[in-house]
Formats: structure tokens, C-alpha cells, sequence
């Protein structure tokens, strides 16, 4: 059962790292896929928001979509509409990592759907003790 944080929201879940440390190493294979240079970094944090709503996760909704704003991108460009100009300019060489953008949030949402880590935290202090 999960403790209450300092900011007074719970997730549902505990960490899974302690009980599944193997997690970590899976995740960094996922995020070194995503660096791989093909796709701007940029492109991936804008893709990145809508595969949280497309999937029904608040977590990496609100995740995503704060790491973008604190990248200085404005808001116009933190949008729906601007995924689907995005995906029309790039080949497919380049849609694999957007893809792969989507498949990473994808294989995290078991975990944020029914884990409910706490919106709004970094990871590592997203679950309650």
C-alpha cells in the first residue's frame, strides 16, 4: 500500500524498480532508441504528449507536456494539430523513432494506468513510498 508524498497525492503503486530492477534497463533501451539522432529531440518531446493522450494517461500527459513547456516551446506549438503537420514532413527512415517515441510511452502505460504514478513528479519520486 502507498504512503501519502509531500505534495499530498498518492499513486496507486509503489516503485516498481525495487521489485522489477530489470525495468531500468529495458527503459534506458527504449529512451537510447529515442536518441539515436534520426529525429530532432524537439520532435520527440512534441510527439511525445499526444501518445499520453492517445493512451489515456494523465501521468505522461501532464509529464510531457511540462517538460515541453520547460523546454520554452510555446504553447501553440504544444498541440494536437501540430503532430499531424509534424508527421506529414518526415520519411519513413524517420517515422521508426516517432514511432518508437509512441511505443515507449506505450509500454509504460500499464504501469501509469494502473499504478497511477503522481502527475507532475520526475521519475524516481513519481510513486508514493
Amino acid at each position: 500500500m502507498s504512503t501519502s508524498t509531500t505534495t499530498g497525492r498518492r499513486s496507486r503503486m509503489p516503485n516498481p524498480l525495487p521489485f522489477l530492477p530489470e525495468l531500468a534497463v529495458v527503459g534506458e533501451g527504449l529512451h537510447k532508441a529515442l536518441r539515436n539522432g534520426v529525429i530532432p529531440p524537439v520532435t520527440i518531446a512534441l510527439l511525445q504528449p499526444r501518445a499520453g493522450r492517445l493512451l489515456g494517461s494523465t501521468y505522461f500527459t501532464v509529464r510531457e507536456t511540462a517538460a515541453l513547456r520547460g523546454l520554452g516551446e510555446p504553447e501553440e506549438r504544444v498541440s494536437d494539430e501540430l503532430h499531424a503537420r509534424a508527421s506529414a514532413l518526415h520519411d519513413d527512415r524517420a517515422m521508426w523513432p516517432l514511432v518508437m517515441a509512441i511505443a515507449h510511452i506505450g509500454f509504460f502505460t500499464p504501469a501509469a494506468r494502473i499504478a497511477k504514478p503522481i502527475p507532475g513528479m520526475p521519475p524516481g519520486r513519481n510513486y508514493s513510498a
